[in-house]
């Protein structure tokens, strides 16, 4: 989806969490929210200048007069892709709280939580269903923070009013 629409408390999640597991079909501007409120890890940051020096070094090898572009900076986004892994997907999720326990002792990890992120309504695929039940039975505390609002995310992205059933304000 839209970035734009993320419900105030999904976006407070994905801006202060780095460790997330995320569906293939979600949009790049909606990943692009994960940890954009955390510091990046000194580490990241110095990883990214070396690849960019190499990348330099390379270029002026091959008889470049410039330097090539250089990349996005990184983000503190810790993002593994993952499709519909059912029960496999509790594995993944204990090896992303390894990963944010060890972030936090690091003190890079924001909030210590690990997102898992799918498109659509989660609680009408079966898939993701399937996932919450091995969740909630392998012990893991967990909660399902919607993204959108589905009701009024299309009519109001559009600037369409939305009747009597929801608040209408004309602020002009």
């Amino acid at each position: 989806g839209n970035p734009d629409l993320l419900t105030i408390r999904a976006r407070e999640v994905m801006e202060s969490n780095s460790i997330a597991v995320v569906d293939p079909d979600v949009l790049q501007g909606v990943r692009d929210v994960i940890a954009s409120k955390l510091p990046v890890p000194q580490a990241k940051l110095k990883e990214a200048n070396e690849r960019y020096e190499q990348m330099c070094a390379e270029a002026r090898e091959a008889g470049a007069r410039r330097k090539p572009p250089r990349p996005a900076d990184p983000t503190a986004a810790e993002i593994q892709e993952v499709g519909n892994l059912g029960a496999g997907i509790v594995e993944i999720l204990k090896g992303g709280l390894e990963r944010a326990v060890a972030a936090i002792e690091r003190g890079e990890a924001g909030d210590g939580d690990v997102i898992r992120l799918v498109s659509g309504n989660p609680l009408t695929r079966d898939a993701v269903k399937e996932e919450i039940s091995a969740v909630a039975s392998a012990g893991l505390e967990f909660q399902v923070v919607p993204g959108m609002s589905l009701p009024s995310t299309v009519p109001s992205f559009a600037g369409i009013a939305l009747g009597s059933t929801y608040t209408e304000a004309d602020l002009s």
